[in-house]
């Protein structure tokens, strides 16, 4: 007897290896079957568990065999499991405000993804070194990573930290007056970081009247990370209210009647270039030389005659006004007087102490009398003819300074009156019908006619036109003046 021993054939059954994306649809689950015998009819089903939720990883693929005709008991079966991958999804990451401005805190761009609200880690480096957070300005490489379990991606950019711009703070400042020099008063610009402020103009500047623009640059203590910085304001000048003016001292101080025109020079205080220079209640053509001169013309119309006029400077406003009033004298006519001669013109005294001037009259003069003009508050003056002395009287009110005082002599003078002093008097009608009297062609006959009317007066004066020798001795008044200064303590 033979025996036969049918062994079972040798099934192999395999899952195939697969992959995927996380979100994506799950693969059909795919293997092979080997040493399968035609007509048993079994058949493979693969799958594997958890693939619609599960988050990415490795899953085993098993197979099942189906067995309709019953015949696996034919079989040794190996079965060999697959595996089915998930993987990350990729995600989109997108960096935003990559442009900052220092803030002295830590700075970082912005990071969206899609999917949305996924996690993104940053990461910066700077001149290739690796930086924990950008603080200050500069620029910084910036590299963006997802930080998910389902999905991965990346993006880099540059963020750039510009320099901040410091604060200024600068209130308007008060108005100043004309004069005032600019100081910490109105230079007082701050600003909230460290740093050096540079005026224009700067201080001890002294402005013009009107609006002016002050302007001031910045620069920081930390110039890496603030810029330089300006700001302007705008300061308004007032115009300043003109000085009072003072008359010290006049020069020439006097004058003959009848003389040419001449330039006057003022001399005091508070003058400015608006002053004018008046004679009595006429203007007349003033120069500004500076603060405490001045020069004006004096026509000849204006001392045709002798007498005492008053000298003032007028400022307009604000400020000004009008100046104390200075005596000009106008003596008798030129070569009728002789000016009398000081041995002494300056003295100095205590306020309280009289002042003693040794004075010569001319020969002629039978009497004389003064009067001092531009006197110190409480002073007097005499003459004395015993003594020929004039004295200024001080109180002890007086004020302390220097004064320039004209003393004007009347003088009795032996003699009757000649020509030459009536001369300028006779002329001064035709000095102002000269145009009126020329255009009608009888200048020359007009002034003929009193040269003639002179002339008469001149032989009269002298005795002459009568047959008698005996006549009466006759005198005439002149007026001449000196200077003397006097000097108070």
């Amino acid at each position: 007897m033979v025996s036969l021993t049918v062994n079972k054939a040798v099934l192999t059954v395999t899952a195939n290896n697969q992959s995927m994306s996380y979100g994506a649809a799950v693969p059909t689950l795919t293997g092979t079957l080997n040493g399968l015998v035609a007509g048993d009819g079994i058949t493979a089903s693969y799958s594997t568990t958890g693939t619609s939720t599960s988050v990415p990883g490795s899953y085993p693929i098993t197979a099942t065999l189906n067995d309709p005709n019953s015949k696996l008991s034919n079989y040794t079966v190996t079965n060999t499991a697959g595996s089915l991958t998930i993987g990350n999804a990729t995600a989109t990451v997108t960096l935003g405000s990559l442009s900052k401005t220092y803030a002295g805190s830590p700075l970082a761009p912005t990071a969206t993804t899609i999917p949305a609200n996924l996690l993104v880690t940053l990461a910066y480096t700077q001149n290739g070194q690796a930086v924990v957070s950008p603080t200050k300005a500069g620029s910084y490489g910036v590299v963006a990573t997802i930080n998910d379990v389902d999905y991965s991606g990346t993006a880099t950019g540059t963020l750039t930290i510009n320099q901040a711009m410091p604060t200024i703070t600068w209130a308007t400042p008060a108005a100043i007056t004309y004069g005032t020099a600019l100081s910490a008063a109105q230079l007082d610009a701050s600003s909230t970081v460290a740093g050096t402020f540079a005026y224009t103009p700067t201080s001890g500047t002294v402005l013009g009247a009107g609006s002016q623009t002050l302007s001031v640059t910045f620069t920081p203590t930390d110039t890496t990370d603030y810029t330089t910085a300006t700001a302007t304001v705008t300061l308004t000048v007032n115009s300043a209210a003109n000085p009072a003016q003072s008359i010290a001292s006049l020069s020439p101080a006097f004058t003959d009647a009848g003389s040419a025109a001449f330039t006057l020079t003022i001399n005091g205080t508070g003058f400015t270039s608006n002053s004018t220079a008046y004679w009595g209640t006429t203007a007349l053509t003033t120069i500004y030389v500076s603060s405490i001169q001045l020069t004006a013309s004096v026509t000849a119309a204006e001392i045709a005659n002798a007498g005492t006029t008053s000298v003032t400077v007028q400022t307009a406003t604000p400020g000004g006004g009008t100046s104390n009033s200075w005596q000009f004298e106008v003596n008798s006519a030129s070569g009728s007087t002789t000016e009398p001669t000081f041995s002494s013109v300056t003295q100095t005294v205590i306020a309280g102490s009289p002042a003693s001037y040794p004075v010569t009259l001319p020969s002629t003069v039978e009497s004389a009398s003064v009067t001092c003009l531009n006197l110190p508050t409480g002073a007097t003056c005499s003459y004395s003819a015993t003594t020929n002395t004039v004295t200024i009287t001080t109180t002890a009110a007086t004020p302390a300074g220097t004064y320039s005082v004209t003393v004007v002599f009347t003088e009795t003078v032996s003699g009757a009156a000649t020509a030459g002093i009536l001369l300028p008097i006779l002329l001064l009608p035709l000095l102002f019908l000269r145009r009126r009297l020329a255009a009608r062609g009888i200048w020359l006959t007009a002034c003929l006619g009193v040269v003639l009317l002179a002339g008469a007066a001149f032989c009269n004066g002298c005795g002459g036109g009568g047959s008698s020798s005996t006549t009466s001795p006759q005198t005439h008044q002149v007026v001449s003046a000196g200077t003397v200064t006097l000097t108070i303590h």
